[in-house]
C-alpha cells in the first residue's frame, strides 16, 4: 500500500486479499526492509517457536508451537514488508491469533516496552476470542488488556487510530492487527509503521456471517 491521504472518511471496502497480499511476488533481498539488520534474530525466534511449546515462559513470550506456515508467513512480513501488510489468513481466527501473538513476542525482543498492540475487530465477540487467545499464548492476564497495559482491543477503527496518534505523539509505537472479517479498512490506518491485516477469503467471509 502507498496512500498519502490521512482523512477519516477514505476507505478500502472489499474483498483485498489477492491485492494486498505478497506471496505471489518474488522474494527480494531481506537487506530492502526496515528489519534487515535483525533478520539473525527474527529468524532464531520463528525457528524457535517451531520447536516444543514452552508453557514456563515468561510473559508476553510466545508459550505455543507456530507451524510452519505461520513462521513462513511472519518471516515474509517481518523481512519482505517492513513489518506493514497484509497477510493470508490461516482460516479461523485462533491461528491467526497465534500469528499475531508470534509477532508481539518477536516485537518485544525488538522493542522491549515501547509499543502497544492495537487490535481491530468489529464485534464483541470477536474481541472475546482475541482476548482469550492471547492471554493463552502470551501467559497474559486481563490486567494486561486496557489503555495503560500492552494490547488495546478495538470495535471501531476511529478509535483505534486516535489512539496510535496519541501513541506516535508521545514517542512510543501503534502495533495495528486487523481481523480477517474486517470488510472495511480505513486508509489512515494504513499509514503506521506497524501493520499486519489478515486478508481471508470468500469463504472464510461467507462462514464468519454464518456465525456472527
Amino acid at each position: 500500500f502507498f496512500f498519502q491521504s490521512r482523512s477519516r472518511h477514505t476507505r478500502l471496502q472489499g474483498d483485498w486479499s489477492s491485492d494486498v497480499c505478497s506471496s505471489d511476488l518474488p522474494p527480494p533481498p531481506a537487506a530492502a526492509g526496515q528489519f534487515s539488520q535483525d533478520e539473525a534474530l527474527i529468524r532464531s525466534l520463528l525457528s524457535r517457536y517451531r520447536g516444543q511449546p514452552d508453557f514456563q515462559a515468561d510473559p508476553w513470550k510466545l508459550r505455543r508451537s507456530l507451524e510452519m506456515e505461520g513462521a513462513g508467513l511472519l518471516e515474509d512480513w517481518f523481512l519482505f514488508q517492513g513489518g506493514r501488510g497484509a497477510q493470508p489468513s490461516s482460516g479461523s481466527r485462533n491461528r491467526n491469533v497465534l500469528v499475531a501473538a508470534a509477532a508481539i513476542s518477536i516485537l518485544g525482543e525488538l522493542y522491549g516496552d515501547r509499543f502497544q498492540t492495537l487490535v481491530l475487530a468489529g464485534q464483541p465477540e470477536r474481541l472475546g476470542e482475541w482476548r482469550r487467545g492471547l492471554q493463552d499464548c502470551l501467559g497474559l492476564s486481563r490486567e494486561d488488556f486496557g489503555p495503560t497495559s500492552g494490547i488495546v482491543l478495538f470495535e471501531r477503527a476511529e478509535a483505534l487510530i486516535e489512539r496510535a496518534d496519541r501513541l506516535e505523539e508521545r514517542g512510543e509505537l501503534p502495533f495495528i492487527v486487523v481481523d480477517a472479517a474486517e470488510r472495511v479498512v480505513e486508509i489512515p490506518l494504513l499509514q503506521f509503521p506497524l501493520w499486519l491485516a489478515f486478508a481471508a477469503g470468500p469463504d472464510e467471509l461467507l462462514l464468519e456471517e454464518d456465525l456472527y
